[in-house]
């Protein structure tokens, strides 16, 4: 819109300009009424520039104000919504972090109960093997009590001491 006021303003110029260059000496009356009709035009467009241009300027400001405030508008919302994710991502690693803990005190809480059982089984078994150790030995005692009471003479004996 600028541009079209600025280019009629530059056409009237010139045609102002040729007709001033072609009009002869001898009508200086004329002369007189066609520049004042020339230039109550001229002024007459420049006060339509000016109100043209006054009217662009408001006209930008507003919405510039319009633009403006929907930028302060929506960096409050994307602010807003920052604060929101970040906060939900906070609660989540503080559950995600406390359900950690609780499954390292579980695994922590296994470890001690199967070392406390493999501690106790180790012992079951040293007792284990001493009591098959004893009881060896006592196999041991009754094969030769029973190699010794194979003999009959020796059995006989043992019968009429017992008697």
């Amino acid at each position: 819109m600028e541009i079209i006021l600025v280019i009629s303003i530059v056409i009237i110029a010139v045609l102002l300009f040729l007709l001033l260059k072609h009009k002869t000496p001898a009508q200086p009356l004329q002369n007189d009424q066609t520049i004042m009709l020339m230039q109550q035009q001229v002024e007459s467009l420049r006060t339509d520039v000016h109100s043209s241009l006054q009217q662009i300027t408001e006209n930008l400001n507003q919405q510039l104000t319009f633009v403006t405030n929907q930028i302060q508008s929506q960096t409050s919302n994307v602010g807003n919504r920052l604060q929101q994710v970040t906060e939900n991502v906070n609660q989540q690693l503080h559950t995600v972090t406390q359900q950690i803990q609780s499954q390292t005190s579980n695994v922590g809480d296994r470890l001690d109960n199967a070392a406390r059982v493999i501690g106790e089984v180790q012992k079951n078994l040293g007792e284990l093997g001493q009591a098959t150790k004893e009881i060896k030995e006592l196999g041991q005692s009754v094969s030769k009590l029973d190699e010794l009471l194979r003999a009959p003479k020796l059995r006989g004996g043992l019968g009429e001491y017992l008697l």
